[in-house]
C-alpha cells in the first residue's frame, strides 16, 4: 500500500493525477477511486480533467461496494448468503410481527402499538436493519455469538430467528475465509482493477482497512489522506477527554492535549490515523505539507493545528488586519436566515474577486437533508442583478433529490 498525506487536498489530487497518468490494466479498463460522496467524486472528475485535458471511464465506488466486489470476486458464492439493506429490512419487519407479545419484545411492542398501517413497523425495521448492517462491519463477532445462540433483549433474539430461517453469513463471518483464499493465490484477481485509489476517506472500519491492505499484497493500493498536522498526533486527547481519563485510577498513560481545536474535533481522524499506524505494512509513505500564510486568522489557525501548537488563554493575544474576512461567524436565528446570510456573502467574494467563480466555492453542512429545502428556496431567488446563483446539492439520499 502507498500512502500519500498532506494537509491540503491540493496536492493530494496533483499526486492523483500522477498516478492514474500511468495506465494500469488494458485501455478498456476503468480507473478506481473509492470516495466517500457523490460531491468528492465530482470534485476529482473536474479536478482531473483540468489536469490532464480528457478524463474518462472512471470507476468511483464506496468502500463498501469495492470490499464487496473483492469478496464475490474470490467468494464466488457470497452473494447467495447475503441481505443487502433493502433486504434485511424486509426480513427484520416480518420477525418483529412474528416475534409480537413474545417476552423481551417489550420495547418495540410498545412502540408499534397502533400502528394499524405497519408505517411505523417500516421505519423501525429499516432503522434496526441499518444497526445490524452497523454491527456486522464494526462487531461481527457480536453477531456471531446472537447467530450461534440467543441472548437476553430483543435484539440477540430477533437475529437468532433471522439466521435460522435462513442462511445467512455477514460481511464480518466471510473475512476469514477472504483472508485465506486471497492468501493461497498470486497474481491479479479477476474482477477487481489492477490499481484501487483511495481519496478523501476521512476514517474507515477496522475491517475494510484489512482488506484493503490485504488487497494490497495481490495488486496496486494507493491510499490519499488529508492530514491536518504535520507531527504525531494519535496521542493527543482533549481536556474533556483527560479529566475524564485522570479519574480512572488504572490509567497510567501520559496524556497530552496537543492543540485543543484538533483535539476535540478531529478525534474520528485520530483513531483512523491510529489504525493505520498500527495495522498497516506501507511499501512507501510521501507526505507534502504546506505551511499556512499566518497573516489571517485561519493561516494562524491551520499553523497552530499543523505543528500540533496551543495557545494558551493567558498568552499574548496577536494583532489581526480589520480586513482580514478569512474567518468568520455569523449568528442566525434560523436556517432560512442562514442561508440569506450565506448567499449574501457568497455574492459580496464574487463582486470582489473576478477571478472567483461560483465552482470553486464550496459550502458544507453536517445534515444537507434538512438544509435542502431551505437552500432551494433562498438560492433559487434572483438577485438585484437580475442573475440566479449557479448552485448544485450534492450527496443527497437518492429518493430525497426528488
Amino acid at each position: 500500500m502507498f500512502l500519500h498525506r498532506s494537509n491540503r487536498a491540493e496536492v493530494l489530487v496533483a499526486k492523483l493525477a500522477e498516478v492514474v497518468a500511468a495506465p494500469v490494466g488494458g485501455p478498456f479498463d476503468s480507473e478506481c477511486i473509492v470516495v466517500q460522496g457523490k460531491g468528492m467524486e465530482r470534485w476529482l472528475t473536474m479536478e482531473l480533467s483540468k489536469r490532464h485535458g480528457v478524463w474518462a471511464n472512471p470507476d468511483f465506488p464506496f468502500a463498501r461496494g469495492i470490499v464487496e466486489r473483492a469478496f464475490a470476486a474470490l467468494l464466488p458464492d457470497a452473494g447467495q448468503h447475503t441481505w443487502d439493506s433493502a433486504g434485511l429490512t424486509w426480513a427484520v419487519a416480518k420477525g418483529l410481527l412474528a416475534h409480537a407479545n413474545k417476552p423481551g419484545f417489550e420495547p418495540t411492542d410498545a412502540y408499534l402499538r397502533g400502528d394499524v398501517e405497519h408505517r411505523k413497523l417500516l421505519q423501525l425495521a429499516e432503522r434496526v436493519a441499518t444497526l445490524f448492517d452497523g454491527y456486522a462491519v464494526y462487531r461481527p463477532e457480536l453477531l456471531t455469538l446472537w447467530q450461534e445462540q440467543s441472548g437476553p433483549g430483543w435484539q440477540p433474539q430477533l437475529w437468532h430467528a433471522l439466521t435460522r430461517q435462513q442462511a445467512f453469513a455477514h460481511i464480518g463471518t466471510r473475512e476469514a475465509e477472504f483472508m485465506t483464499r486471497l492468501q493461497s493465490g498470486s497474481g491479479p484477481i479477476p474482477g477487481l482493477p489492477g490499481r484501487i485509489s483511495l481519496f478523501g476517506i476521512s476514517a474507515l472500519p477496522p475491517l475494510y482497512l484489512r482488506v484493503f491492505a490485504a488487497l494490497a499484497s495481490r495488486i496496486e493500493v494507493h491510499l490519499f489522506l488529508l492530514s491536518p498536522s504535520q507531527e504525531y498526533w494519535v496521542d493527543i486527547r482533549s481536556r474533556r477527554e483527560v479529566l475524564r481519563e485522570e479519574l480512572d485510577v488504572n490509567s497510567n498513560e501520559e496524556l497530552e492535549v496537543g492543540n485543543e481545536l484538533l483535539a476535540t474535533l478531529g478525534r474520528l481522524h485520530r483513531d483512523f490515523q491510529y489504525l493505520l499506524e498500527s495495522e498497516v505494512d506501507y511499501v512507501d509513505v510521501t507526505e507534502e505539507y504546506l505551511v499556512p500564510d499566518e497573516s489571517t486568522l485561519l493561516g494562524l489557525l491551520q499553523s497552530d493545528i499543523l505543528n500540533l501548537h496551543d495557545r494558551p488563554s493567558d498568552s499574548e493575544k496577536l494583532q489581526v488586519s480589520p480586513e482580514d474576512t478569512s474567518l468568520s461567524v455569523h449568528s442566525c436565528h434560523g436556517p432560512t436566515r442562514e442561508l440569506e446570510v450565506l448567499r449574501d456573502q457568497i455574492t459580496a467574494r464574487l463582486e470582489a474577486d473576478p477571478s472567483l467563480e461560483a465552482r470553486d466555492i464550496i459550502v458544507m453542512t453536517p445534515d444537507i437533508e434538512s438544509y435542502a429545502p431551505f437552500i432551494d428556496a433562498v438560492f433559487s431567488e434572483r438577485l438585484d442583478t437580475g442573475d440566479v446563483l449557479p448552485f448544485h446539492i450534492a450527496d443527497r439520499v437518492p429518493r430525497a433529490a426528488y
